[in-house]
């Protein structure tokens, strides 16, 4: 898939994890794939949910790139 070239573009789009994301909330594995709900300056990302369980990691990264 070919990567937007505006900011905006990213909304309802999906991303993977080329890294282990950790937050107070929680750690997710490299490869977890997320649909990007907000962009801009801030990101709003949300994981697929779990299969098995259902849970979902939902978090904010400010001034990072996509």
């Amino acid at each position: 898939m070919k990567e937007p070239k505006l900011v905006r573009d990213w909304k309802n789009g999906y991303v993977k994890a080329t890294r282990e994301i950790k937050t107070g909330g929680g750690r997710m594995a490299n490869g977890t794939i997320y649909k990007v709900t907000s962009s801009g300056i801030t990101a709003h990302l949300e994981s697929i949910p779990c299969k098995c369980c259902g849970v979902a990691f939902n978090f904010t990264m400010r001034g990072a790139k996509l």
